[in-house]
């Protein structure tokens, strides 16, 4: 968890100090997108919404018995649909008829502002008018809230006139609540002049029902006991029929089934493993007499060849056998295909019987039947007629009441405030536009951008491992917070041994003096590709590590064309470097000058000459050098950057290393 925040904060830091450098960017991008939000806003027509509250209960107030039947019903006393019901609420409170009425009793076709007449150009108003629908005007500002948990619902209107919208709201609300009651209201007269009507044609149909029945009596003779009597009879015995035909049927199947095994049967053994030739005796005494053969033959086979007069013995034997075998079989068949004849003539006759049976009880069912479905009908008329009664009654008193569902809990206010546009909406969304925009923007510039970012990318990317890196050192500033202000960048380190970045020249020290252990870096470059790179204060600051550490080190500034090391120093230019190599006479304790640190002296660039590339590459550069290494440790060459010139390139390959500040 630790190395991802970590990951995250470096992959963070980069970005701000990318925008933090874009500031000149992104600061007049989000005034602009602040006042732009602030213009949209203004310009915005304002719109008002008003609400209305009203209870929609699941049953309207019964006025009759309990036992009765609504015959439209408010609601519904059914938990498991309530969702159902209030949905198709929503739906009728938002229909268009509702909306008709609205329009039609507040007139809105007259309302030239509601039908935004004023946005229309003058000419083509008339045909607007003749074309617009006030219902469809109003239908579209029409919203339904449900309030959760509860049965209560708000009726909301929007439009930019906040008392028309109040009025509006409470007009559809109250026209909700009328057309509901309305509804069942002629629902119910509607159902009254049905059931009118229904009454009539069952008392016919009872009438003619009544006089059916007693003409079938007289006509039939029959009384309702003695038909019984022998309808009872008759199935007892048509059921001792089925029973028996069922028996002779089962046994038609079973020796059908046996008589088809036994027409596929030969006398192979395979095929004299069925149950009726494994039960007859004979054939399972032949067959143990045929193995017996068989195991003889085996036998005589191990000693004499199939033509042997001993094996064909057995073998003839063995035919004898199997031809006894195939004459039983041929028995069992015929013996079973008389049994087959038989039950089949059987279960023939008994169907014949039952044929006769079934007849018979038709006759006497149709009378039944005939009979059973005129009382039916009686008994049927009757109890319809009284249910219709009663249902007509019911439709009576429901189409002379007024219950209602629906009732009015909070009529709707003008609204004070409008919501919309907002405000913080629309900054929020303008903000949010600029944060996208910056992103992208910030991406875009750190796709320009190519330069080096980490040691890490540098490695990756040149196959080279850094010596080591140095925190910024900026003037006035401190580069930790328990560290001291810095007064002269190059200068930190020898005044601030102990500090953090004293440590990492101290690692650059290391890592540079020991990347070739079997060859020791007396004399070493140190150079930029550009100028102001900061290569004289990693010059002074690893002069002054390696001269703390107990060596006697020398600073040279070898930038014979912009030097700055006695700029540093505070010392006078008047001597240096250029003496020794245009004078060989010249030592270097006549030139060298020491520091506020013990073991480091400094050896300035001197009078500055006109061709110091020319001069660098005579043998004077290394006679210097040797003299100069006689007297010191360390000599660190401060050189000017490599792209310019060609002054870094040529001391590089005279001395002991180079080191390379980006």
């Amino acid at each position: 968890m630790e190395s991802e925040e970590s990951l995250l904060k470096s992959s963070m830091i980069p970005m701000l100090k990318r925008a933090w450098g874009l500031k000149w960017l992104l600061i007049p991008m989000v005034i602009i997108s602040i006042m732009s939000a602030v213009y949209y806003t203004r310009q915005q027509t304002k719109i008002y919404r008003a609400a209305a509250q009203i209870i929609i209960d699941l049953e309207a107030p019964r006025y009759l018995p309990y036992s009765g039947q609504e015959i439209v019903r408010l609601g519904t006393s059914n938990s498991w649909n309530t969702g159902e019901f209030f949905e198709t609420q929503f739906r009728i409170i938002q229909s268009l008829k509702v909306s008709e009425s609205v329009a039609k009793e507040l007139k809105l076709i007259e309302d030239h502002d509601f039908l935004g007449v004023n946005n229309v150009e003058p000419e083509m108003r008339a045909k607007f008018l003749s074309e617009v629908n006030p219902a469809y005007i109003l239908k579209s500002k029409v919203s339904v809230v449900a309030v959760p948990e509860s049965h209560v619902v708000k009726i909301r209107v929007t439009d930019h006139n906040p008392a028309r919208a109040a009025r509006l709201t409470n007009a559809i609300a109250e026209a909700y609540k009328v057309q509901n009651v309305g509804h069942k209201v002629s629902a119910a007269q509607e159902a009254v002049h049905w059931l009118s009507n229904k009454v009539d044609e069952i008392s016919d149909q009872r009438r003619h029902s009544d006089q059916a029945m007693l003409d079938f009596k007289q006509k039939s003779g029959l009384l309702q006991s003695t038909l019984a009597e022998r309808q009872h009879l008759l199935g007892l015995t048509i059921q001792s029929v089925e029973k028996d035909l069922l028996e002779a049927n089962q046994e038609v199947r079973v020796l059908s089934a046996e008589s088809r095994q036994l027409r596929r049967v030969s006398a192979s053994k395979a095929q004299l493993s069925i149950p009726q030739v494994i039960s007859n005796p004979l054939i399972q005494r032949l067959k143990e007499q045929r193995l017996t053969l068989e195991n003889q033959k085996t036998e005589l086979l191990e000693q004499y060849l199939e033509a042997h007069p001993k094996v064909k013995v057995v073998n003839n034997q063995l035919d004898r056998l199997n031809k006894a075998i195939k004459d039983e079989v041929k028995g069992i068949k015929s013996a079973l295909r008389r049994q087959l004849q038989a039950a089949e003539f059987k279960a023939k006759s008994l169907r014949e019987t039952l044929d006769t049976l079934t007849n018979k009880a038709r006759t006497i069912q149709g009378q039944e039947l005939a009979f059973k479905e005129l009382e039916a009908k009686v008994k049927s008329n009757v109890t319809l007629s009284e249910q219709m009664q009663v249902r007509l009654k019911e439709a009576e008193l429901q189409a002379q009441t007024t219950a209602n569902n629906v009732r009015i809990l909070e009529v709707a206010l003008t609204p004070k405030s409008p919501i919309f546009p907002k405000i913080s909406k629309n900054l929020i969304i303008a903000l949010f536009g600029w944060a996208v925009l910056s992103f992208l923007i910030l991406l875009l510039f750190d796709f320009l951008d190519q330069s080096l970012k980490s040691q890490l990318q540098f490695a990756e990317l040149y196959n080279l491992t850094p010596l080591g890196s140095l925190p910024l050192i900026e003037r006035g500033k401190r580069p930790q917070k328990n560290e001291r202000i810095v007064r002269q960048s190059e200068l930190y380190v020898m005044e601030n041994p102990h500090s953090t970045i004293a440590e990492c020249v101290r690692t650059i020290r290391t890592n540079f003096l020991f990347m070739n252990p079997d060859r020791s870096l007396k004399s070493l470059l140190i150079t930029s590709a550009a100028p102001k790179e900061g290569k004289t204060l990693t010059s002074i600051s690893v002069a002054s590590i390696l001269a703390m550490a107990g060596d006697r080190v020398l600073l040279v500034d070898c930038d014979l064309r912009r030097p700055r090391v006695h700029k540093v120093f505070g010392m006078i230019n008047d001597r240096g470097f250029t003496n020794m190599l245009t004078n060989p006479e010249v030592e270097s304790e006549e030139v060298t000058r020491p520091t506020q640190l013990d073991n480091l002296d400094i050896l300035t660039s001197g009078h500055l000459i006109p061709n110091p590339a020319e001069i660098l590459q005579t043998p004077a550069f290394q006679r210097t050098l040797q003299k100069l290494l006689i007297d010191y440790d360390r000599v660190i060459f401060d050189s000017p950057p490599v792209v310019p010139v060609t002054d870094s390139q040529i001391i590089g390959r005279q001395v002991d290393g180079a080191m390379l500040v980006a």
